[in-house]
């Protein structure tokens, strides 16, 4: 048993046998010089509790020496993907830290201003106590954090009542800090104000190379210089991505600063702070200018790290992609933030693949597997293959598809559920085929990624048996208990091909894109049984999964397999 790291267990209960065992992990690891540690630890085993006990313990470790001289400073930063995380982990953990022991940062949009018309205490008090932005509906403006030194002085900050500057005090100087990849990736990249801590702890760690594929990556369209209000210029048709930097540089880098200075100019002028809209286009240009200077170095030196190109779209006109294929070099960001770094996921996948995505040596990182605590009785994966979902089949198998569909839904009249459609494609076809049948008013569709929580929110507080349709919903979401006793995964979701960084990353590893498409899968059938206590069934319809199962059985874990029913 880890006696050290056990002491700073933040639940009152005692910790369970698989938290135990990964705690006693850690402790040994960390003292036999590990520096990168893997937890794999299924639905439920409490890694939220495990992730605070780690930052818990670090606030009594001595600084470390990162290198020139930088040291670290005690306790730890806890990552997540996203809000819904850092709620559930509020949840989980908060109660059981002194104040200020414990703070949660979100981005600063999140964050309300009034111009520096708050009372400070009530701030403070809605911050250290409720552990979340502010809520009041008279504070209608977001918080300017996001601008320069060219900005207007914000009497938010010279007061000391900015919501945000009190919350990243609050952040900086807590033993547990939690925050999101986009804000910490943007963080360490362009402001690096942020001390290195004795620990992180990357939670979700099977997203951490999408987080850092997507930080690096460019995408311009019409759409988008019509959203930003950029006049005077087009997305070219270029097939060369030198070609493509080029007019990165010299064409696209000084049309978006000069917008930059409108908006500038523009908020200079208001006495009284500025809307909303105003601040965030500011913010989204400043970042957008950093991460083309970024990009245009990156293609220049690195070509072969690379991928461009160029596409006509219905909804965004035309558009341009530039993105990194490998997210090791991104991976120093990470590196340099903490000493210690302990990656939690209940399914990173295998361990090469895992390492080598993201630069790391697979003899110096240390990984432990946790069993499921859970009976296989209360989480059955049943296999009702009705017939290939590909493309080249979907219209022939999707009818037969649909009458299962609405079979399964009349088995659990009664009881809420989830549908799993990888595409809003195939989510339309759905829809459009439960809304001639009796079940139609139990559907909540978001067509969009903008109205997914809100529908979410809706689904879990509806005394209906409403049921949740969605193509991205297999990861990051809780249907616990009666929320959710039944889902199905209508389509095997193999990661998009028209997407040509995920193709190349294809041609480069045909395992890395079965592990993209078996880790997708492993995540969703978490969705439904999320306590010991709990019990829902998964249905898989597509017959596709076959064909993946007997070339890439061994890829999925053993606490899925066992849970498998072949019908």
């Amino acid at each position: 048993m880890g006696i050290e790291i056990m002491k700073h267990f933040p639940l009152k209960l005692p910790p369970r046998p698989g938290q135990d065992k990964a705690l006693d992990f850690i402790e040994r690891m960390v003292k036999d010089g590990v520096e990168d540690i893997i937890i794999e630890a299924p639905t439920g085993a409490g890694k939220s509790a495990m992730g605070a006990a780690a930052c818990n313990w670090a606030a009594n470790w001595s600084p470390i020496d990162m290198g020139e001289g930088q040291l670290t400073k005690p306790g730890g930063f806890y990552l997540v993907t996203q809000i819904g995380l850092q709620k559930q982990i509020i949840a989980d953990v908060k109660a059981n830290h002194v104040a200020h022991d414990f703070a949660c940062l979100w981005s600063s949009s999140k964050y309300p201003c009034d111009g520096g018309k708050l009372d400070r205490n009530r701030v403070e008090q809605a911050d250290f106590e409720a552990f979340d932005p502010p809520d009041d509906s008279r504070l209608s403006i977001t918080c300017q954090m996001g601008l320069k030194n060219k900005k207007p002085a914000c009497q938010g900050r010279l007061g000391k009542t900015c919501p945000y500057m009190i919350a990243r005090g609050a952040f900086d100087q807590a033993i547990f800090s939690l925050t999101n990849y986009p804000w910490f990736l943007t963080e360490r990249m362009f402001v690096g104000q942020l001390q290195p801590r004795n620990v992180m702890v990357l939670d979700e760690c099977h997203t951490l190379e999408r987080q850092l594929l997507k930080f690096g990556e460019i995408a311009i369209s019409e759409s988008l210089l019509r959203e930003w209000d950029v006049r005077g210029l087009q997305v070219p048709e270029i097939e060369d991505m030198q070609q493509f930097a080029n007019w990165l540089e010299t064409r696209y880098l000084p049309h978006i600063n000069e917008r930059l200075g409108d908006y500038l100019s523009m908020a200079k002028a208001l006495d009284d702070g500025m809307d909303s809209n105003l601040s965030k286009r500011i913010t989204a240009l400043e970042n957008q200018v950093q991460k083309i200077v970024a990009c245009v170095d990156g293609v220049r030196t690195k070509p072969d790290n690379w991928v461009y190109w160029y596409e006509q779209t219905d909804r965004d006109g035309n558009a341009a992609y530039c993105k990194p294929l490998d997210a090791a070099p991104y991976m120093d960001l990470i590196r340099s933030g903490a000493a210690v770094r302990i990656y939690m996921s209940a399914f990173p996948g295998e361990k090469h693949i895992f390492c080598e995505s993201l630069g790391l040596d697979p003899d110096a990182v240390a990984w432990i597997r946790l069993a499921s605590e859970f009976s296989k009785d209360n989480r059955p994966v049943i296999m009702g293959l009705v017939g290939s979902m590909s493309r080249r089949n979907q219209d022939t198998t999707l009818p037969a598809l649909l009458r299962v569909v609405d079979k399964i839904m009349t088995q659990h009249a009664e009881e809420k559920g989830v549908i799993h459609c990888h595409s809003y494609e195939l989510g339309q076809k759905i829809l459009d085929y439960l809304k001639r049948t009796k079940h139609g008013s139990r559907i909540l569709y978001p067509k969009r990624a903008d109205e997914r929580d809100e529908l979410y929110k809706r689904h879990q507080h509806d005394p209906k048996p409403t049921v949740m349709l969605s193509p991205s919903m297999t990861e990051g979401y809780d249907f616990k208990f009666d929320e959710a006793r039944w889902q199905i995964i209508a389509k095997v979701p193999y990661p998009y091909l028209g997407d040509r960084q995920i193709a190349a990353k294809k041609d480069r590893s045909q395992a890395w894109y079965d592990l993209q498409t078996v880790m997708s899968i492993v995540q969703a059938s978490g969705r439904v049984c999320r306590d010991a206590t709990d019990y829902g069934v998964t249905y898989v319809l597509d017959s596709d999964f076959k064909s993946l199962w007997d070339k890439r059985r061994d890829m999925f874990p053993k606490w899925f397999q066992e849970a498998i029913v072949w019908t």
